[in-house]
C-alpha cells in the first residue's frame, strides 16, 4: 500500500513527465549594439534533438547585460525546426534595465519558458536583442567574467 496518494492513485502511477536530456550553452561572447534593429546575441544558438512529437522543451535563459544612457534592452526568442527558417516565438522583455537617466546599469535577465514544438527533430533556439529607440549602447556579457546561458531540457510526455 502506498503512503502517498494523489488523485486516489499511488505516486508511482501518476504521470508527472520526465526529463529526457539536458543541453547547456554557456555564452561567453561579448555582443554590443546601439541599433533599434534586432541582432543575434553572439553564441546564443543552442541545439537540441527532441525524441518525440509530444516532447516539450523547457528553456532556462540567463543574460548578463549593461546599458548606457537613457535607453533599454529588448529581447526576443527565435526557434528553427529542422531545415526550416528561424521564427520569433516569444518577446521576453521590452524595457529591461530602463532608467530615465544617463546612468550606466548592469543587470541579469533570467526567465524560464516552456515551448511545445510538436516535432521530433533538430530544434535550434537563439536570442536577439536591440538597444531601444535612442541609439545608446547595450552590451551582452559586458565584462570578461560575465557569462550568459541557455539551458534546454526535453520534457517527455
Amino acid at each position: 500500500m502506498a503512503l502517498i496518494k494523489l488523485n486516489n492513485q499511488s505516486i508511482s502511477a501518476v504521470d508527472v513527465g520526465k526529463v529526457g536530456q539536458v543541453v547547456a550553452n554557456h555564452i561567453t561572447t561579448q555582443t554590443s549594439s546601439s541599433s533599434s534593429s534586432f541582432a543575434d546575441v553572439g553564441g546564443s544558438e543552442t541545439t537540441i534533438v527532441t525524441t518525440a512529437t509530444t516532447s516539450k522543451v523547457l528553456l532556462h535563459i540567463s543574460l548578463s547585460a549593461r546599458k548606457f544612457n537613457n535607453m533599454y534592452l529588448a529581447l526576443d526568442l527565435y526557434r528553427k525546426i529542422g531545415s526550416g527558417s528561424y521564427s520569433k516565438i516569444r518577446d521576453f522583455e521590452n524595457g529591461f534595465l530602463f532608467t530615465n537617466s544617463t546612468a550606466t546599469n548592469t543587470g541579469r535577465f533570467a526567465v524560464s519558458f516552456l515551448d511545445e514544438p510538436a516535432s521530433a527533430d533538430t530544434i535550434k533556439y537563439k536570442m536577439q536583442f536591440n538597444s531601444g529607440p535612442n541609439g545608446a549602447s547595450v552590451v551582452i556579457n559586458p565584462d570578461a567574467q560575465e557569462t550568459s546561458s541557455i539551458i534546454l531540457e526535453e520534457v517527455l510526455a
